[in-house]
């Protein structure tokens, strides 16, 4: 479950200028439909391209519509015409210059560790006394695009019926019900989508739930409603976790 990290250059100089850090973490493109295949996949991702024209625009807007949670790092050295359009651009987690390309793993690896889900994975990577079983499968529901609704959802993810899910969760827990972590993913999953999404209704859509399972199960989490969760809700979640976790609490 280390952290792996993909890298999109535009072209073959881009891509021969972004070698340089040479990290077997990290693994660079040079084909727009492989990177964002495989981004999903990753801890973070790096764009590196020498203009931002419009389609290179609409490309990354639309990117980070169907990816919202993926941490995103933009290599592009900026001229002022260039401004407008990165205004327009979604949110991005941090835009370096070509200048200081050898700093992109560090740059990929902080907005990776800054995201909720990232430092999720990390308490997750860090919960030694569960078995490495449910460990991974709790790593993978942090990795999906979509947060886990269902026990059937979780069992998925673990390769097995849900009986089986719940007698690994009762074989490392005080409760054989998983319940309290899929509310807890739609929670987690609800604040990182809130950027993105204005309304409670069209957050709950996004996730694939209705308004009143998102706001039952964010109740039961978090024990507030939506606005507070938007507002407050990184450290609560990440401690709930932990309790979910029965592990001690961040500092």
């Amino acid at each position: 479950m280390s952290e792996h990290y993909v890298v999109y250059c535009s072209t073959l100089r881009t891509a021969a200028t972004a070698n340089v850090f040479h990290s077997p973490a990290i693994r660079i493109v040079t084909n727009w439909h492989d990177f964002i295949a495989i981004a999903p996949l990753m801890h973070a991702a790096g764009i590196v391209i020498e203009e931002l024209g419009e389609v290179q625009a609409r490309d990354i807007a639309k990117l980070r519509s169907d990816q919202p949670m993926l941490p995103l790092v933009l290599v592009f050295d900026a001229l002022p015409r260039d401004l407008l359009t990165i205004n327009r651009l979604p949110s991005l987690d941090s835009i370096i210059s070509s200048r200081e390309i050898r700093t992109l793993p560090i740059a990929l690896q902080t907005a990776g560790d800054r995201s909720v889900l990232g430092e999720a994975r990390a308490i997750i990577r860090r919960a030694s006394h569960i078995s490495s079983e449910l460990q991974a499968t709790l790593y993978r529901a942090c990795l999906a695009n979509i947060a886990v609704r269902t026990l059937h959802e979780l069992a998925s993810l673990l390769g097995g019926s849900e009986y089986e899910v719940k007698k690994l969760w009762r074989d490392n827990f005080s409760t054989s019900v998983p319940r309290n972590f899929i509310d807890w993913s739609l929670t987690a999953y609800a604040h990182t989508h809130w950027r993105y999404k204005a309304s409670a209704t069209s957050l709950a859509a996004t996730l694939g739930v209705d308004r009143h399972t998102l706001v039952t199960a964010v109740r039961r989490s978090y024990g507030s409603d939506l606005k507070v969760l938007r507002v407050e809700g990184r450290a609560v979640i990440l401690g709930r976790l932990c309790v979910i976790l029965e592990m001690d609490r961040p500092a």
